[in-house]
This record gives C-alpha cells, sequence and structure tokens, in this order.
C-alpha cells in the first residue's frame, strides 16, 4: 500500500483533508506496510462515505505514480465501535503499538519518534498530525495534559513489556490487565471475607457490595478494561460498573480503599 514516504505523505494528506471536511476525529492513527489502522470518532455522515473518498482517491493517484492498474484497496474497511472509555484507551494503545508490535521499531522510545504513527504526539514528542485530535485523546487519561501524558506512558508500557499479546480481537480476559483485576478481586474477596461465587451471582450484602462496587472502579479506572468485561466478572451490569467508575472519578479515586 506505500512504496515509500511520498505515499506515505499523500495518504496523510488526503486523510487529514477528508476527516475535517466530514467532521472525523481521530484519537490514533498508524500506517503499516500493507494496511492502516485508525481510531476515529464519527461525524454526522457515515464513516463509510469517508472512508470511501480516502482510498478511491488515494488509490488513483498511487496507480498514477507507480504506473499499475487495477484494486489497490483488497476488502472494504473493517471497523467495530468502542463499548466504553476503557475500550478506547485500549484501542489508542493497540493502534500505536502496532509498529512495535510488527517490529518496524524496537521499543517505546523509538516508537515516540517514528513519523508513521501518532504515539509521538500523544507522548508530546513530535507535532501532531493536522487531523490528530490530540487534545481530546489526551482527555481519556487526564484532563490535566502533563498528567495525561505520564499515564499514558505508564498505560503503554504493556505494549513494550508484552507486545504480542496486545491483539484487539483477541477477549480481554486473556489480558495482562484483566488477570491483574482477576488478582485484585480475590485479594478483596479475602480482606472483607466474600464469596467470589456470591460476588459474582450480584449477591447484595454490605460486604460483597463493597468488594463489587471496588473491583468494578478499579476494573475500569486502574486497568483501563471495558465495562462489559468488568461487568462479567463482579456481577453487575455494564451500566452500573460505568456509574461506579464515574464516581471513583469524580471522587479522585481508583477505587480501592482497603
Amino acid at each position: 500500500m506505500f512504496l515509500d514516504d511520498r505515499d506515505r505523505r499523500d495518504f496523510l494528506r488526503r486523510l487529514g483533508a477528508i476527516l475535517v471536511e466530514e467532521e472525523v476525529r481521530c484519537f490514533a492513527w498508524a500506517l503499516m506496510p500493507n494496511h492502516v489502522h485508525l481510531l476515529l470518532q464519527t461525524g454526522p455522515r457515515p464513516l463509510a462515505r469517508a472512508m470511501h473518498r480516502i482510498g478511491t482517491g488515494y488509490a488513483l493517484r498511487f496507480n498514477r505514480r507507480h504506473d499499475r492498474v487495477g484494486h489497490l484497496v483488497q476488502n472494504r474497511f473493517r471497523s467495530r465501535v468502542a463499548d466504553d472509555d476503557g475500550d478506547v484507551k485500549g484501542l489508542i494503545r493497540y493502534v500505536h503499538a502496532n509498529p512495535l508490535r510488527a517490529g518496524m521499531v524496537d521499543s517505546l522510545r523509538s516508537l515516540a519518534r517514528f513519523p508513521w504513527c501518532g504515539h509521538g504526539a500523544l507522548a508530546g514528542e513530535r507535532a501532531a498530525a493536522p487531523f490528530h485530535a490530540v487534545g481530546a485523546a489526551l482527555l481519556w487519561f487526564d484532563a490535566n495534559p502533563a498528567q495525561a501524558r505520564a499515564r499514558l506512558r505508564e498505560w503503554m508500557d504493556l505494549a513494550a513489556l508484552e507486545p504480542d499479546r496486545l491483539d484487539a480481537s483477541k477477549p480481554h480476559d486473556e489480558t495482562p490487565a484483566f488477570a491483574g483485576l482477576v488478582a485484585l478481586r480475590d485479594r478483596l474477596c479475602a480482606l472483607h471475607g466474600v464469596d467470589r461465587a456470591a460476588l459474582a451471582s450480584g449477591a447484595r450484602d454490605r460486604a460483597t457490595s463493597r468488594v463489587r462496587r471496588e473491583v468494578a472502579c478499579a476494573g475500569v479506572t486502574r486497568f483501563g478494561l471495558a465495562a462489559t468485561q468488568v461487568a462479567s466478572l463482579v456481577g453487575a451490569s455494564r451500566q452500573a460498573v460505568r456509574s461506579a467508575a464515574l464516581r471513583a472519578r469524580e471522587d479522585g479515586r481508583d477505587g480501592v480503599s482497603g
């Protein structure tokens, strides 16, 4: 899809112009040799329209420049909707870690200098692409930009430690973050004398409710998991997990008090 940096610059120019025209915001992006990853917030029109405009214009120009004919993009773009705040944060990490996972760079430090990925802009190491909504992306981590970047660096550490585990197609319960939440659940259940089966069943006695609330908060705010995955662990609805995490954020807590 990209034979040289001129191709990459042309694609980014088209991406910037069309996303602005279509009122689409980009939180994360990465150009790979034969595909592209984007984390987008859709605008008033269908996303397919913007993607069609980007792909068609780029393919026509690519074919002219490289004296080729035929399709450049094999299939229609694939997409899925982010579940919640934790999922968005996970997708930012997943998208920006792709060059690391593919061996195009060898460390987070190198990734921050890599020109064909948005991580450097979020980390404050590179100028942002015109279409990259850096300020909006950092808000997922903290309202204060400096604190947001510090949390982003911590969040990206997993990408360097276990890049092969970062796959958006894998269920969350295969990730180290989910394993960490399970360990926290077990510790809190032991501390408060709560049976894990009772927690998962939705029991509402005082001790069980407290553990459920604290695990739910930590799952979203500390471990960055999707509310749907946390809900299955603590016997609560997705909305209840979201509400608990929101209250924890407002109180400046990570959900664990004991």
